[in-house]
């Protein structure tokens, strides 16, 4: 491969540093710019310099705002209070608050209460708005239960600027809810705190840059390439790379020959070279990336990591070993045409196309085998370095392996919170 400098401008070399995105990124800059805006149009505070001072002094990324709904019996007390204890945010209860509020929204709707009357919506909204203002909600975030209870409300809560980053909506049957009502069953939580740590999706910039792990045959060559294609990412195929840069005949491709003319491989800081200049290119900064085939071990990962790219998405391919040797020692080629047949899912169309496909040196068993040792040696070592990689089932056709990747690369990573013991 030529180098960056003397192709086209698309592959200019970038100015700006790889840390600098990755830096953004890791700090939550541009999702800081987004959340501090959001909270101004939302608070419409009288000293807005004030109010993103106190923005800034909260861990905003672990305060949580709930809303939990559901009909009589349902477990809206149990879950909420359930849910505040886990997560250590405050608990509000409508009517508890009713009760204590001293401004005179609370003494107005306390009126009406006696009265008999209905809460108007508006009184409803400014008292609960008033407790969430409080400096413990401020902090630790909260969980309403139970409200609001009427679309009414709900604008009216939005209006005050009381708007949840979850809303838990509990359903059950009637038969159950009447059995519930009698005493007969407790209601237990189950799959809430798994959607509570979710983060809502961020409209901050994002640059892509996915790691696909896995052994041979697992697909990351075929699901590079929808990525790719879809998202108008790079493909960094690391393979492809080293090729291109043995025949251009740099100092480097000199280095890297006596290995791999001695089928060994290739040290990896040259390897590491070839890639990182290849992802510091105008395009691959600018577009993002989906790299394949590096790293290897944790090692290279390591070094990926210190020479300033670090992924923000990586993903596991899962395959088990028999599912490995079917796919690759089954493929064969067409040494006229150059097409690739695979004896079960893409056999050839006659016997003299059949008599004529060849393996090709890298499939056959004895290889695939010590392709898989090698990945079996150092499968550890990499979810060692990449802990927040996602696993993915790859024994599946193509199209629904993208769509999970796909569906894991779009939502926000989970948060990690620290669970109180039951």
């Amino acid at each position: 491969m030529r180098h960056c400098e003397d192709d086209t401008m698309a592959m200019e070399r970038l100015a700006i540093p790889p840390e600098f995105s990755t830096y953004a990124e890791e700090k939550g800059i541009f999702t800081l710019y987004e959340g501090m805006l959001e909270a101004l149009l939302t608070a419409r505070p009288e000293c807005p310099l004030q109010f993103l001072s106190h923005y800034l002094s909260m861990d905003r990324a672990r305060m949580t705002c709930v809303v939990v709904y559901g009909p009589p019996c349902s477990g809206q007390h149990s879950v909420s209070k359930l849910i505040a204890r886990k997560l250590r945010a405050v608990h509000v209860v409508p009517e508890r608050v009713l009760r204590e509020d001293q401004s005179p929204a609370g003494t107005q709707a306390r009126a009406l209460a006696k009265e008999g009357k209905e809460v108007t919506p508006g009184l409803w909204a400014a008292i609960i708005h008033s407790r969430t203002q409080q400096t413990d909600c401020q902090d630790k975030g909260w969980v309403l239960e139970a409200f609001p209870r009427t679309r009414k409300q709900a604008l009216a809560l939005q209006s005050k600027g009381v708007i949840a980053t979850h809303f838990v909506h509990l359903e059950c049957p009637d038969a159950v809810l009447i059995e519930r009502y009698g005493g007969k069953r407790i209601d237990p939580l189950t799959g809430v705190y798994h959607f509570l740590c979710t983060r809502k999706r961020s409209l901050a910039p994002h640059t892509p840059r996915v790691v696909l792990l896995g052994p041979s045959g697992s697909g990351k060559s075929v699901q590079a390439a929808k990525l790719a294609h879809k998202y108008n990412l790079i493909n960094v195929d690391c393979e492809e790379l080293v090729q291109q840069e043995m025949v251009s005949g740099s100092s480097l491709a000199d280095k890297m020959k006596p290995f791999t003319d001695s089928n060994m491989m290739i040290p990896d800081d040259m390897v590491l070279s070839v890639v990182t200049r290849r992802l510091g290119c105008l395009d691959c900064m600018s577009r993002g990336w989906v790299l394949h085939g590096f790293p290897l071990t944790g090692n290279q990962a390591e070094l990926l990591a210190e020479a300033g790219f670090r992924p923000n998405r990586v993903f596991f391919l899962n395959l088990c070993e028999e599912s490995v040797k079917e796919r690759l020692t089954q493929l064969r080629v067409d040494p006229i045409s150059g097409e690739r047949y695979h004896l079960l899912m893409k056999p050839p169309a006659n016997h003299e196309l059949l008599n004529r496909l060849e393996t090709h040196p890298h499939d056959t068993e004895e290889q695939v085998s010590k392709r898989l040792e090698i990945h079996r040696e150092f499968a550890q070592e990499l979810e060692d370095v990449y802990q927040l990689g996602q696993h993915v089932n790859a024994d599946q056709d193509p199209l629904t392996v993208f769509e999970v990747i796909e569906s894991l690369m779009v939502n926000p990573l989970p948060i990690l919170r620290p669970v109180l013991d039951e």
